[in-house]
């Protein structure tokens, strides 16, 4: 892997309203991190009954970055369009949201997060540096939670 890569975020979406975009707010903050790499934020919104879209659309305008969306039935399959895309599916499931982003992101690589969770600073830089020096690696991560602060690793 070059160190000119580009990579996307993927993060499937079931009626996030109410943690999205902390999760974007931290998903941007990583971004920033990455030197000169390129990078998009893809999301799809899977069977999404409340706001989750909308608070997508607010969070990206606000900050003036290109917001895309496209529904995915009844159309031919698009690819990610803009530094946020979202992909507003009906179809309900977490492995069909992974299956849509796999299929319309750009990027040579692949993160995906949850949409409830918080990106460390560091952590895609921290991941592209790893591939880089790696090539040919794969990789795969957990959630870690970090119940109380005196547990160390070895307590895991």
């Amino acid at each position: 892997m070059r160190k000119s890569s580009s990579f996307s975020v993927c993060i499937p979406a079931h009626n996030e309203e109410n943690c999205i975009t902390r999760t974007l707010d931290s998903v941007l903050e990583a971004l920033k991190a990455t030197e000169e790499r390129a990078g998009e934020v893809v999301i799809c919104a899977n069977a999404c009954t409340d706001q989750t879209i909308a608070r997508v659309r607010l969070w990206a305008t606000g900050r003036g970055l290109g917001f895309r969306i496209h529904a995915v039935e009844g159309g031919s399959p698009a690819k990610a369009d803009g530094f946020v895309t979202v992909f507003d599916t009906k179809k309900p499931g977490k492995p069909n949201a992974w299956n849509e982003l796999k299929d319309r992101a750009n990027g040579e690589i692949l993160i995906f997060a949850d949409a409830d969770v918080l990106i460390e600073r560091d952590a895609f830089e921290f991941l592209l540096k790893a591939l880089e020096e790696n090539p040919g690696a794969l990789a795969a991560g957990a959630v870690v939670f970090l119940v109380k602060p005196h547990l160390t690793d070895a307590d895991w």
